[in-house]
C-alpha cells in the first residue's frame, strides 16, 4: 500500500507543477487585450482636429446665438472681433472687452490644431476709433440681434466647419472636405 501512495504523491507533484506557471496562449490573449486597450486609449488621447474644429465651431455659433439673445434683451449691441488664433466679444458701444462679471465679454482662444478664417460681408468701412485709426473688422450684432453677413471657416485636418447667416438671417453651420 505506502507504494501506491507514493505514486499518488508523485502524480499530484507532478500536476502542481504542470499548473503553476501560465501557457503560451493564455500569454497571447493577454498581450492581445493590453493592445487593443493602448490602441483604443491612444485614440481617445490624441487630438482629432477634425473633431475639434467641429466643436470649435459649435461653441462659436452657441456664443453668437446668446450675443444676439443679449443685445435684444439688454438693448446693447455687440460686435466679435477675430485675431489668428481666436475672437473677442466685446459691446460695440464701447469697445471693451471687460463689462465685469459678464461672461459673454471676454476673448476666447481656439484649442491647438485648429485654425480659424474669417470674412465680414457687410462692414462700415469708415468705422474708426477715438484716435482715428480704422477699427478691424467685426461681426456686429445690433440691438434688434439682426447680425451682419459673415462666414467663418474653423479648419481641422480633412474638414472644415463653415458658420454663416443665411438667406433667413440665422445662424448656419455646414461641413465640407478640404
Amino acid at each position: 500500500m505506502p507504494k501506491i501512495r507514493a505514486s499518488n504523491n508523485l502524480i499530484t507533484n507532478y500536476t502542481k507543477r504542470i499548473q503553476s506557471g501560465f501557457t503560451l496562449l493564455e500569454i497571447m490573449v493577454v498581450t492581445a487585450i493590453i493592445g487593443v486597450m493602448a490602441t483604443l486609449l491612444v485614440g481617445a488621447v490624441m487630438q482629432d482636429n477634425d473633431r475639434t474644429a467641429k466643436l470649435e465651431a459649435e461653441r462659436f455659433m452657441a456664443v453668437l446665438a446668446e450675443l444676439q439673445d443679449e443685445s435684444v434683451l439688454a438693448g446693447v449691441p455687440f460686435s466679435v472681433q477675430f485675431s489668428g488664433g481666436g475672437y473677442t466679444t466685446t459691446t460695440a458701444l464701447t469697445d471693451s472687452s471687460g463689462g465685469g462679471d459678464d461672461s459673454l465679454l471676454k476673448q476666447r482662444r481656439l484649442q491647438d490644431g485648429v485654425t480659424m478664417r474669417s470674412e465680414i460681408f457687410s462692414v462700415d468701412d469708415e468705422s474708426e476709433d477715438e484716435n482715428g485709426e480704422p477699427l478691424p473688422a467685426a461681426v456686429l450684432i445690433d440691438t434688434m440681434g439682426e447680425t451682419t453677413g459673415f462666414e467663418v471657416r474653423f479648419v481641422g485636418d480633412d474638414t472644415q466647419y463653415i458658420v454663416f447667416i443665411n438667406e433667413q438671417g440665422q445662424l448656419s453651420l455646414k461641413a465640407s472636405p478640404l
